[in-house]
């Protein structure tokens, strides 16, 4: 008699995420992994494994943000995981709505601060002319004449509205010039 021994190594198995997304806001899908390199006949149930992803709500791409994790040897096989991205895109419903202002000359400041519907996260930047430069600042007008000012709304989390043009315009007052009744030896 001869001994010998007979040793069987684990089989290689890849559980592999696959890729997902949502967009801002919403909540998480259902993560999926694929299985592969099991035995012909056996049951993928074999192979236990978990998927998460990693934090954060910011519209952008998480880089192997799902993360499917379980144990290394699992029965007859070993197993490696292989992560994948997450994407969040950013969300519709950002709306941007401003009002033009026309009125008499009264010596004050008039100007007309834009609204959006979603003020988290939200820059609004003002540009008096075609030419003039982007700023936070809100354009008003106290003397004669008009003003056309543009405005745009920003957010990373938000598909950004198309810009909103209204003009600010002040009319001359009137006056009565009245001449007084006079006379003279």
């Amino acid at each position: 008699d001869v001994p010998y021994t007979l040793k069987v190594n684990p089989a290689p198995v890849t559980v592999t995420a696959l890729p997902a997304g949502k967009v801002y806001g919403a909540a998480d899908p259902v993560f999926i992994a694929k299985v592969d390199g099991m035995v012909k006949g056996e049951s993928l149930s074999l192979i236990n494994y978990s998927i998460s992803r990693s934090p954060g709500e910011a519209a952008m791409v998480y880089s192997k943000g799902i993360i499917p994790a379980g144990d290394p040897l699992q029965g007859n096989y070993a197993v490696t995981y292989v992560p994948a991205d997450f994407t969040i895109t950013r969300a519709g419903g950002l709306t941007l709505k401003a009002d033009n202002y026309e009125g008499i000359y009264d010596g004050k400041l008039h100007g007309n601060v834009a609204t959006v519907s979603v003020t988290e996260g939200t820059t609004v930047k003002y540009r008096v002319g075609a030419d003039g430069i982007w700023s936070s600042d809100v354009p008003q007008i106290k003397d004669l004449g008009s003003m056309t000012v543009t405005v745009r709304a920003e957010n990373s989390n938000y598909t950004d509205p198309e810009d909103v043009t209204y003009t600010l315009k002040v009319n001359p007052a009137l006056v009565t010039v009245t001449a007084l009744p006079a006379g003279k030896v």
